[in-house]
């Protein structure tokens, strides 16, 4: 998607023994040429994903839905039919994956499923940009969670201090700083944090079991569910050990409702373990996944941005799309300034902040779900039908269908507001700003794939 995609006998064969042939040999057979050095192995993919998924954090710094939405029974039955559902999107991505693996992901795989329409260029260009405005939108979520994480664990132990705007922004610019300089200096040492980031994800979510179990100050609760439906993998074993505890041991409501900066896991640890040491000790545990998880996440924005800008979709996609030491640098660069520079409307308004927050989960689940529906409705999975890796045709067809139920709920979900009565406070933006930042820049990048413009 570089240039015109040429045909692979008539490339020159520039093999590199650190990428290895195979890989190579796919990646012309799609148009492109390898760039980036592979430093992952199997095994550390999955402990990046692990380290994205951030069970402790992901999981801790949401608790105050759930307890808006009824506490540990909606908790519990909640966590496993997400886990169900979200089953469904990821065996769909998978089949598109292993049919086209490219670092361009979601937006390469809505041109190649149409083929020869010709609105697959204006609907490709869609696709990578709300996939885009997703990935920079959830790091720009996931350091402010930090940030609003770490002022609720302070007030906790010194109830008289309040951060001012100015200063959880600060606060948040400091977390910005420290995973650009982790992510642009150690680039090479990547796979190494991911690895450490799944054993403390690990380590968190066993240490918290216990402690919360054993301690149990605030009192336990009568079990309201069994495990049944649970779905085997890892991060949703992870994540059920790190719920039960808080289910069985939950504090009243009412009083996790008035949690300092609606931040309800520091005031859950603090209430039930009744010890200050072990607080400290279970909120540094927490945040440490949680700088591990904004590591990868960043890394992963940082490399979307660099897909993208290699394909000539955005302003300035030269500076973006050039890599310093095999590392798409520059791009990485850019992701944290929009960041930085998002980060400013706090300063003017908590509830358009909240907004730009809450695009990222829409903005990911509407890029996954335009290829999705285009290889279900479209292609009728004939594509699919020759992956390396693929389910069953009916069993697919259901998972397609779950797969985009499950995504339209979401994005009615993430638009509604959370508390009521609904003013202009607690009102829910994050619909207004998707379709704005959908519609931003739209005229901008001109590409050419295959031959065709992609405007």
């Amino acid at each position: 998607m570089e240039n015109s995609s040429p045909s692979l006998k008539s490339l020159e064969k520039r093999v590199n023994p650190e990428i290895g042939d195979y890989q190579d040999e796919q990646l012309y057979q799609l148009g492109y040429t390898p760039q980036l050095k592979r430093t992952r192995k199997l095994s550390t993919m999955v402990f990046m994903s692990l380290s994205i998924a951030s069970i402790p954090y992901g999981v801790g710094s949401s608790l105050m839905n759930a307890v808006y939405g009824g506490g540990q029974l909606s908790l519990f039955i909640g966590l496993l039919v997400v886990l169900v559902l979200d089953s469904c999107v990821v065996v769909s991505l998978s089949e598109l994956a292993s049919r086209y693996p490219t670092s361009s992901g979601v937006y390469h795989w809505s041109f190649r499923l149409l083929k020869s329409n010709k609105n697959r260029a204006f609907v490709s260009f869609v696709t990578g940009w709300i996939w885009l405005i997703g990935n920079w939108t959830i790091s720009l979520s996931v350091n402010f969670g930090i940030a609003s994480l770490i002022v609720a664990t302070v007030s906790i132990f010194y109830p008289d201090w309040t951060a001012s705007s100015w200063q959880l922004l600060l606060i948040f610019y400091a977390i910005c700083l420290v995973t650009f300089v982790i992510c642009f200096f150690g680039d090479h040492l990547l796979p190494l944090i991911d690895t450490l980031s799944a054993a403390c994800s690990v380590v968190t979510c066993i240490a918290f079991a216990i402690t919360m179990a054993v301690l149990a100050k605030a009192g336990r609760h009568d079990a309201q569910t069994g495990l049944v439906g649970l779905v085997p993998v890892v991060a949703g074993i992870a994540a059920v050990i790190f719920t039960l505890p808080i289910c069985f041991t939950l504090p009243p409501l009412a009083d996790i409702i008035n949690a300092p900066y609606g931040q309800a896991l520091p005031y859950i640890i603090h209430v039930v373990t009744g010890s200050p040491a072990a607080s400290i000790v279970l909120m540094v545990l927490v945040l440490l996944v949680a700088i591990f998880c904004s590591i990868s996440i960043t890394t992963t924005a940082g490399r979307c941005t660099w897909a993208f800008s290699r394909d000539n979709a955005l302003p300035l996609s030269h500076l973006w799309s050039a890599t310093v030491k095999d590392s798409p640098l520059s791009a990485l660069c850019l992701v944290t300034a929009i960041e930085m520079l998002l980060g400013l409307i706090y300063l003017g308004s908590t509830s358009a902040f909240t907004a730009f927050a809450s695009v990222g989960v829409i903005a990911l689940a509407v890029a996954y779900a335009i290829p999705i529906a285009i290889s279900l409705f479209v292609d009728k999975r004939v594509e699919v039908s020759q992956s390396c890796w693929k389910l069953k045709p009916t069993i697919g067809k259901i998972a397609n269908g779950v797969a985009l139920l499950w995504i339209a709920f979401q994005v009615v979900l993430f638009c509604m507001p959370v508390t009521l009565p609904v003013n202009s406070e607690t009102m829910t933006y994050a619909s207004i700003v998707f379709v704005g930042c959908v519609g931003l820049n739209f005229k901008g990048p001109v590409e050419e794939i295959d031959g065709t413009t992609l405007q």
